[in-house]
């Protein structure tokens, strides 16, 4: 027992030159940030350092920093720069003065600052400024042991805060969520985060206050003695000027000594704990430490101890349990929460609002689409008929260029029949064999068959008078070829000029052959002569090449 008295009158007399060495420089920091704030010349450069002291003030003197907030958010509220700078600071002061509102324990107050910073944070996109609106109101869901609420809104701030560069708010994240685990008694995973924030983010600080975390979690599975051990190094290096963490360490050290049975270290340490609690002015705490130290009093039988703290329990919490201030945060949360159901509806309302436009000028482009297809199919069918149309007149026309070669066919023939003496039985069968030819649809074959048949007719006129068919077709002959033929070509013989007349009006071999009563190869025979007569080879055409000379 001896020891351990003296163990604790060597650590208080460590903490207590520490406490000056720290104080002194707490002070010497406050004293250099009030004096830059005088001598700033602009509000963009006192602003910040207004902040910053505030957040060094937040530790020890959370009136003079709420205090401080109100002056600084009536500097930015009148300053006419609305850039996004001034909009940032703007949030944190905001949360700044949340945080006042959860230690002076007016969570409706505090639950209102934090909505305005995330509602801005938004409208300015600071994603860092949204983080820490979520952890504040995790925070404040957490003192109002909502702790489905509090856990939702950490969650969203480390979904943030891992995707940027900032392991203190991060580290600050994953404590607040250990503090859940606590609550749920889920101890190892509470541990997992604080020995997390440890890691990402080693400094003094976050070690200071994540092993109070984990000494509090030893309290909870009754392995006091490690709690304390952790508790005791935290004293060590922990910041004199820090009241709110300083309140924590002894609010813990004096519940494992409870449960060891070392009721005066627990009472002192509770003192100590509702004396810097007080310096902060935490109603919450200090309204919880009462209600403990009222416990640690009555299981050491020191009765009249017990009954004063009960009574200051009273008080503290009377005065936070205000009916008003209830119904008032629960409206508060009511209205952030029909805020945003509202903010989802018109979002939806917007979106159908979007499909609705884009099944609109989707069901327009189809209407043009279907009116340009169904253009295009009306113009090919009008292209269509149109051809058919041709086509039809064509044949019509084909038909009565027939109807009158029929005719003036049957004309000549009647007259060749009178003026030569041409057989009923040979006229009808050369009308047959004219309706035939005029169904030939092509013109050249049509004209072909034609002389074929006139050629025929006259082998059978030769029957009764050959020569003078021969010279009927002669006369036809144009007298330039004559001219040509007599003057360029002395050397061919009568019979020759007369088969080269032949030639010039179109007959062909067959043609020449029955005309002058002849076969073919003796017609082929012919030309072989005339052309070596010319001079001519196989390849050149006979007739164009008499047409070639000149006249005489």
């Amino acid at each position: 027992m001896r020891y351990q008295i003296k163990i604790s009158i060597l650590l208080f007399f460590s903490w207590t030159c520490c406490v000056n060495a720290q104080t002194k420089k707490l002070d010497s920091i406050v004293k250099s940030l009030r004096y830059q704030i005088e001598q700033a010349a602009s509000d963009s450069i006192k602003v910040p350092l207004m902040i910053k002291l505030s957040n060094e003030l937040g530790a020890f003197d959370v009136e003079t920093a709420c205090d401080l907030d109100v002056e600084t958010q009536k500097i930015i509220d009148n300053n006419l720069d609305n850039s996004r700078y001034f909009q940032k600071l703007k949030v944190q002061i905001l949360q700044s003065r949340a945080y006042c509102g959860i230690v002076q324990g007016n969570l409706t107050e505090a639950l209102d600052y934090q909505q305005q910073a995330l509602d801005l944070s938004i409208k300015i996109k600071d994603s860092l400024g949204i983080s820490r609106a979520y952890t504040g109101r995790g925070t404040i869901a957490l003192k109002k042991h909502d702790t489905i609420n509090a856990k939702y809104n950490y969650k969203l701030a480390v979904e943030i805060l891992e995707k940027n560069d900032n392991s203190y708010d991060l580290a600050y994240t994953y404590i607040k969520l250990g503090h859940v685990y606590n609550r749920y008694r889920k101890l190892d995973s509470a541990r997992y985060f604080y020995r997390l924030a440890k890691t990402v983010h080693p400094t003094n600080e976050m070690k200071v206050t994540a092993n109070a975390n984990i000494g509090t979690s030893y309290i909870f599975e009754d392995a006091h003695d490690k709690a304390i051990e952790v508790l005791c190094e935290n004293l060590k290096i922990l910041d004199s000027k820090n009241y709110t963490q300083l309140s924590s360490v002894y609010n813990n050290l004096a519940s494992s000594y409870t449960s060891l049975k070392r009721y005066e270290d627990a009472l002192q340490s509770i003192d100590r704990a509702i004396s810097y609690s007080k310096k902060v002015n935490d109603k919450i705490r200090i309204r919880d430490q009462y209600e403990w130290k009222y416990i640690i009093s009555a299981r050491a039988k020191k009765f009249e101890n017990a009954f004063d703290a009960h009574k200051s329990f009273k008080i503290y919490s009377d005065s936070l349990n205000d009916t008003n201030e209830i119904k008032r945060f629960t409206e508060l949360e009511l209205t952030y929460k029909f805020d945003k159901e509202k903010e989802l509806a018109a979002v939806e309302l917007k979106s159908e609002a979007s499909k609705k436009k884009l099944y609109f000028i989707l069901l327009l482009i189809t209407a043009l689409l279907g009116a340009v297809l169904i253009f295009f199919i009306r113009k090919n069918n009008k292209q269509k008929l149109k051809l058919a149309a041709n086509e039809i007149e064509l044949k019509k026309v084909e038909k009565l260029k027939a109807d009158l070669a029929l005719a003036n066919r049957e004309t000549e023939l009647k007259k060749v029949v009178v003026e030569n003496s041409i057989t009923e039985e040979v006229l009808n069968k050369t009308l047959d064999d004219i309706k035939e030819i005029i169904t030939f649809t092509n013109e050249k074959k049509r004209k072909t068959a034609l002389r074929s048949l006139s050629a025929n007719l006259l082998s059978e006129k030769l029957v009764q008078k050959n020569s003078t068919s021969v010279q009927s077709y002669l006369d036809n002959v144009n007298i330039d070829f004559k001219i040509r033929l007599d003057t360029h070509f002395s050397q061919l013989k009568p019979k020759e000029k007369e088969f080269l007349c032949l030639m010039k009006i179109g007959l062909n071999t067959a043609e020449i052959s029955k005309l002058q009563n002849t076969t073919i190869p003796a017609v082929k025979s012919y030309r072989y002569r005339m052309r070596k007569k010319m001079g001519l080879d196989s390849n050149t055409d006979i007739i164009a090449y008499i047409d070639s000379k000149g006249l005489m």
